[in-house]
């Protein structure tokens, strides 16, 4: 039997390899196999990283293991033969998997002519400056005033007319999760998406025991179709996203005063998923927000934004720092910051 498999760890552990190995060595010895017995053990190496056939590499554990039973040694070197073809991808490797993963899971192209008739583009929408072309946008965590490892959100990609064209978004290993391809139909703005599987996804969660078949006909050619409403000087008021069985899926809508703007998300009956409030500078830029508990109404959170810019007016890095109150005092801590790869045509 064989098993091979990893454990992923907070913190890198190759600082104290030895120590790490010899327990783990030991737990397999004494834990599974009830009183089992160290006959011999030699050390080895995978691509520099010491191991005993388990092996770490920064914050992984990687464990690779074959059981022969006492009546079968005969196959014991066959078994080593078979776990000495373990190896380590190198990361060009693994941008290449990542990259035919995406390719094989983009939708077809949808047709981005004729396009209707609208008061902004979706590159104006999201509220960019010039043309551009891509928005890649990485996150990182802050703790105790240290930055971590920037992690990858969205890849944005923008024809030279500002629609939007598609959209890749990551999951929490860091991996491309979902391509979204977008284009128009029937004189409404449309979207394609598909998931990209991974062997570490959980398996898809069963429908309720009493729920119905939907009935509604679905439209193939798209997953969701989405609407838009402007104010009188071409403000954003209310976008919504409908599925492809023609249901509203969720609804937001902007109210925008003096120096702020209101946003609240509701879901296709009517209930409310969100509230948000923010300020916003003389260019539209937010610099503040205060999140709603939908119940009572009151602010659950309070934030502010500080920004870096690039030539085009555009930020490139936004941190978010958090009101803390502790000891009666309330105190804006740095807590996450947003970085944006942007090019233009």
């Amino acid at each position: 039997m064989f098993l091979i498999g990893y454990t992923d760890k907070p913190e890198t552990l190759e600082g104290q390899s030895t120590r790490e190995l010899n327990s783990l060595r030991d737990n397999i010895v004494n834990g599974p196999l009830d009183g089992g017995k160290l006959t011999s053990e030699s050390d080895l190496s995978l691509d520099g990283h010491p191991g005993l056939r388990l092996f770490i590499v920064k914050n992984r554990i990687y464990q690779t293991i074959a059981t022969v039973t006492s009546t079968d040694k005969s196959k014991q070197p066959a078994a080593l033969k078979i776990l000495d073809t373990f190896k380590l991808l190198s990361e060009e490797q693994v941008n290449a998997l990542l990259s035919k993963k995406v390719e094989e899971a983009t939708p077809p192209a949808l047709p981005q002519f004729p396009a209707p008739n609208r008061t902004k583009t979706d590159v104006a929408d999201k509220g960019l400056k010039g043309k551009v072309k891509s928005v890649a946008t990485e996150s990182a965590r802050i703790s105790e005033s240290v930055t971590g490892a920037r992690r990858p959100l969205l890849v944005d990609t923008f024809d030279e007319n500002g629609n939007f064209v598609k959209r890749i978004s990551y999951n929490y290993r860091d991996h491309p999760r979902e391509v979204t391809v977008y284009g128009f139909l029937d004189g409404s703005r449309v979207s394609n998406s598909k998931t990209i599987k991974y062997e570490y996804n959980p398996p898809p969660l069963a429908p309720p025991a009493d729920s119905k078949p939907k009935t509604a006909k679905l439209d193939p050619r798209f997953t969701n179709r989405f609407k838009y409403d402007y104010d009188l000087i071409g403000r954003l008021a209310e976008s919504s996203m409908y599925g492809n069985d023609g249901s509203l899926r969720v609804r937001y809508t902007y109210k925008y005063t003096d120096g702020q703007k209101e946003e609240v998300a509701y879901d296709g009956d009517g209930k409310v998923l969100s509230k948000y409030l923010y300020t916003v500078d003389d260019k539209g830029i937010e610099t503040a927000r205060e999140a709603y508990d939908i119940k009572d109404a009151k602010v659950t959170e309070r934030a502010s934004y500080k920004y870096e810019f690039d030539a085009q007016g555009n930020w490139i890095k936004r941190t978010t720092l958090i009101a803390v109150t502790k000891d009666g005092k309330t105190d804006m801590v740095e807590r996450s910051v947003n970085y944006r790869t942007i090019t233009y045509f």
